[in-house]
């Protein structure tokens, strides 16, 4: 019988920090995209600070547009011209 996998600590606090990883589908699959480059491509520890740190770069980068839209769309009163 297979030994269940017991999760990175590390990994699981990064999870928990980013409350949209395992619910937002586009980010979440972006950022194993960018964990198998980081790992495979580039030679990463995944257990490193500055492994974490490039995976939060790399998103940052991939989703800001996405970011900068949400905050002002929610910094803004709601009309009937936009989606609520």
């Amino acid at each position: 019988m297979d030994e269940p996998i017991n999760p990175d600590p590390r990994a699981e606090a990064w999870a928990s920090k980013n409350s949209w990883f395992g619910t937002d589908r586009a980010m979440t699959y972006t950022a194993f995209e960018i964990h198998k480059d980081l790992t495979e491509k580039e030679g990463y520890d995944p257990n490193s600070n500055e492994y974490y740190a490039e995976v939060d770069k790399e998103l940052e980068l991939t989703f800001l547009i996405n970011l900068v839209i949400l905050k002002q769309a929610n910094d803004r009163p709601c009309s009937d011209s936009c989606f609520c």
